[in-house]
């Protein structure tokens, strides 16, 4: 009889998580989800939005995913393991590990390069374009190189993408040099010399 209750009680908590995955996008509160906890771990919550993030990350993955009580539950509980994990590696001080604050470092300096040379990227969409002209004769040049190549009228827009992605990256390229030349640059090429090349 405790059992049942026990499941009951777990159903219960799930579909409250439901209604209020329903409901609270209604609402237009952002603040709301990073408020809202749906469950807590030794006295840390974890927030509805990263519930929701677990969700979208799950629905991105399999399309035809149906968002159900066992799902909710399953990930609920997947964020209490991972709080679990997180919060052991925190007491055996992981976290400040050498090993783990260059991983997070490298980390951190990939993903900032990666979202500034997309956000680069979109603004260079803005002026760079390629013309037929420069289609056909990109075309022409390659042709002769590689005579199997299908019908330029086949492959137009492969072309037109590939000059503008070259396009892109000598923009970028001319960017950083003229970056390059107004900072202020020191290179240790005595140290570079001894300790690297032996």
């Amino acid at each position: 009889m405790k059992h049942m209750k026990e499941i009951a009680k777990y159903r219960s908590f799930s579909a409250m998580i439901l209604a209020a995955l329903l409901f609270l996008p209604g609402c237009g509160s952002q603040e709301k989800e990073e408020t809202t906890s749906v469950a807590t771990v030794n006295g840390k919550p974890i927030y509805l939005k990263e519930l929701r993030r677990e969700i979208s990350n799950r629905v991105r993955q399999d399309p035809t995913l149906e968002v159900d009580g066992k799902m909710l539950d399953d990930l609920v509980d997947n964020l209490i393991k991972r709080q679990l994990i997180i919060q052991e590696a925190m007491d055996k001080k992981m976290a400040e590990e050498q090993g783990f604050v260059d991983t997070i470092k490298a980390f951190w300096e990939q993903t900032l390069i990666r979202d500034f040379v997309n956000r680069k990227n979109e603004e260079l969409d803005r002026y760079v374009f390629v013309t037929d002209g420069e289609v056909e004769l990109y075309y022409k040049s390659i042709t002769g190189k590689n005579s199997n190549l299908p019908p330029l009228e086949e492959i137009h827009d492969r072309v037109k993408e590939a000059i503008t992605r070259r396009k892109k990256a000598e923009k970028l390229e001319s960017w950083l040099e003229e970056k390059k030349m107004g900072s202020e640059i020191q290179i240790n090429k005595k140290l570079i010399a001894k300790e690297v090349v032996k």
